[in-house]
């Protein structure tokens, strides 16, 4: 704001006898010049303040649809914009605002206005077990940063450390360990700017952080946890509407769960139970989708 404002001056407000003194520090600006040209900068510090006094809600649906067999290289997006938004003319109400790369099918899409949102997710059904898992909603000041995350924090032994005291006579031996943690999932930062006609610029910046191995390593007889991380980020900005749509799709996950199956009773029994069961771990496809929406307040 402080830049605009000294470009504005410097440029188109003030005479060539005029000047002027900004205080970034407290926030003072003292102004020296014909009275029509202060009343100008009067209304350009209004404006200014009004806008940036704009708050905006942004409210993010996140879904993850559980792939069938059928299906588990992800949801086809042109099929379901397709039917969910009922015919061919799909292509002027979306548009991919970066394209996947051959490893990462992740993108942003844009839906104009219009009752698409439950369409969409009908359709999507088609492709698995659908599940909204969060739906949160934050308040974000004009031009400021805002964070959400969806996934799962994963600690790991960093470091260990062996400490050897004497103790009436004998010698005593504590161990610590240093413990951390790594983020597994989708972090995405949304910036949103609103225009002088009520539009919102929203600034995305998805990141996909996966935790591909936790490798342990033998260090003087400790072992340690080396976490190994792919870490994939973009960044893209929108011009939202009333009512419009954000589409972060193609976000492609591996969950395996322990399943076990035991013969009735004999399977229960104590000691012995684990003869009679047998245990399997089953790996599923899952796709993270997530539908952001932002208003002016």
């Amino acid at each position: 704001m402080y830049r605009f404002l000294e470009t504005a001056l410097g440029q188109s407000l003030l005479s060539p006898q005029g000047k002027y003194a900004l205080d970034r520090f407290t926030g003072t600006l003292l102004v020296r010049d014909f009275p029509a040209n202060v009343r100008r900068v009067e209304n350009l510090i209004e404006n200014l303040r009004k806008r940036y006094e704009n708050q905006v809600t942004i409210e993010a649906r996140i879904v993850e649809v559980e792939l069938s067999k059928s299906h588990e290289f992800g949801v086809e997006w042109q099929v379901v914009l397709q039917e969910g938004l009922g015919g061919p003319d799909w292509r002027a109400v979306s548009r991919y605002m970066y394209g996947p790369q051959a490893s990462d099918k992740t993108f942003v899409m844009q839906l104009s206005a219009g009752n698409y949102l439950d369409a969409i997710l009908k359709t999507i059904e088609t492709y698995g077990t659908v599940n909204v898992i969060s739906n949160p909603k934050i308040r974000v000041m004009h031009g400021q940063p805002a964070v959400m995350t969806v996934g799962t924090s994963i600690a790991y032994i960093k470091s260990i450390e062996r400490h050897e005291d004497a103790y009436l006579g004998q010698t005593r031996i504590t161990t610590t360990a240093e413990t951390s943690s790594v983020f597994d999932g989708l972090t995405f930062g949304v910036t949103p700017y609103v225009q002088p006609d009520g539009n919102i610029l929203l600034s995305i910046v998805p990141i996909k952080s996966d935790v591909v191995a936790l490798n342990k390593e033998e260090v003087e007889n400790n072992t340690v946890t080396l976490p190994i991380v792919n870490l994939r980020s973009s960044t893209t900005v929108v011009k939202l509407k009333p009512d419009d749509v954000v589409i972060l799709g193609g976000i492609l996950l591996d969950r395996s769960k322990q399943n076990r199956s035991q013969v009735p009773v004999l399977g229960s029994l104590p000691v012995v139970g684990s003869l009679f069961g047998t245990q399997r771990r089953e790996s599923k496809k899952v796709e993270m989708i997530i539908f952001l929406e932002a208003r002016l307040m």
